[in-house]
């Protein structure tokens, strides 16, 4: 917690007058967190300045800062495995997709024609309900039909 104030006291302090001139200043003036200390509870601020840091990424910049020479081996590995990190999430995401795909395609009823849909075979007390409104007679289920016209 302290080499992040520090960090923070560093990048925040106050520069020359050229360089209050500069956007890169009105830049980092414009990405500053403020926190109101609420009654005279420092510790509660320093939390609720720590939760924003880190939503708002400043916290890992500050932590990504090279204070160090790191070796060309040493970049190569980071590099490496940095790849390596990238193309595992790629693939994780490709077959990620893949199990929604068919999960959506399994999820969705199968399509019902017209004509399957009004077929004696699935309602048949409604299609001899329907033959009856129009005068006509149902011999049986199965058989022909009837019309009783006159």
């Amino acid at each position: 917690m302290n080499s992040i104030t520090k960090s923070i006291a560093t990048l925040l302090s106050r520069p020359s007058a050229a360089a209050l001139s500069s956007p890169r200043w009105e830049l980092q003036q414009w990405r500053g967190i403020r926190v109101k200390v609420r009654y005279g509870s420092l510790e509660q601020a320093l939390v609720v300045m720590q939760r924003k840091m880190q939503s708002s990424g400043i916290e890992r910049l500050i932590k990504r800062e090279q204070r160090h020479h790191i070796k060309n081996s040493e970049k190569r590995v980071l590099a490496r495995k940095n790849l390596e990190r990238k193309i595992r999430s790629q693939d994780l995401a490709r077959k990620l997709k893949s199990i929604l795909v068919k999960k959506v395609r399994e999820a969705r009823p199968a399509r019902v024609s017209p004509v399957e849909s009004s077929s004696s075979t699935f309602w048949p007390r409604r299609s001899f309900l329907r033959f009856r409104q129009h005068g006509m007679r149902a011999s049986s289920q199965i058989g022909s039909f009837s019309c009783n016209c006159m």
